[in-house]
C-alpha cells in the first residue's frame, strides 16, 4: 500500500502565520509596514499511524505551508500540533500506544496491529514493534511528553508507559471521558501538546 496524499486544504495563509519569528524575533506583521513573514510554498510531511482514535492505522502525507522572514531569512514550517519534530507517529498515536501496552497490558504485537500500518512493520517476521520501547526510553529521559514527571529509573516499561499513559488521561476534556482508555490517552495527548504549544 502506497501513501496517499492528503486532500484536507490548508486554511488561509493568514490564519497560518507565525506572529514572529522564531530565530530573530522580528514580527511578523506590523500596521503601516511590509509583511516581516511571508508565505514560502507548501511541502509535505509523512505521518504514520492512525489520524483518529478509532481509525485504522495508515501512511499518508499532508500539505503544511513554510514561511520566510524576510529579517532574517529564517525559514519556518507550520504543521498541526499533534505532529511532533522529526518523528513519523503524532504525539496523541503515541500516548494511545503507550496507554494500549501500560494500562490495557497489550503485547507487542497488538499495539504495533492498532498503531502501525503493516506495510512498516515486521508483522510477518515476528519482530517486536520496537518503537514502544524507544517512547518509553524516550519519556525516561523527558525527550517524549516532557509535561509528565520523569519516572524512577527501577521502573520497567510497561510502568512507564502506564504512569504516562495515565497523566495523559488525566488532561482528557470531559466530552470523551466515557471512551476507552486508549481514546482519553489519544485527547489528552491533544490538549497537552496544545498547551505546550500555547
Amino acid at each position: 500500500m502506497g501513501s496517499v496524499e492528503s486532500d484536507r486544504a490548508l486554511p488561509a495563509i493568514a490564519r497560518l502565520r507565525p506572529a514572529f519569528c522564531v530565530e530573530c524575533e522580528a514580527a511578523a506583521v506590523e500596521p503601516g509596514k511590509p509583511l516581516g513573514v511571508v508565505g514560502h510554498g507548501i511541502r509535505t510531511r509523512r505521518v504514520v499511524g492512525p489520524l483518529e482514535p478509532a481509525g485504522a492505522p495508515c501512511e499518508c502525507d499532508i500539505f503544511v505551508q513554510r514561511f520566510l522572514c524576510r529579517h532574517c531569512g529564517a525559514v519556518m514550517t507550520v504543521v498541526p500540533r499533534e505532529l511532533l519534530p522529526r518523528r513519523h507517529y503524532s504525539g496523541p498515536a503515541m500516548a494511545m500506544a503507550l496507554a494500549l501496552f501500560g494500562v490495557m497490558g497489550e503485547s507487542d504485537a497488538a499495539v504495533e496491529t492498532r498503531i502501525a500500518p503493516p506495510r512498516r512493520t515486521g508483522r510477518n517476521g515476528g519482530c517486536r514493534f520496537r518503537s514502544i520501547r524507544r517512547w518509553c526510553r524516550e519519556v525516561r529521559t523527558r525527550r517524549l511528553f516532557p509535561q509528565t514527571r520523569a519516572p524512577p529509573a527501577s521502573w520497567r516499561n510497561r510502568q512507564v508507559a502506564e504512569r504516562t499513559a495515565m497523566t495523559l488521561i488525566s488532561s482528557c476534556p470531559p466530552r470523551h471521558r466515557g471512551e476507552k482508555l486508549e481514546h482519553q490517552a489519544w485527547y489528552g495527548a491533544v490538549h497537552a501538546l496544545m498547551g505546550a504549544a500555547s
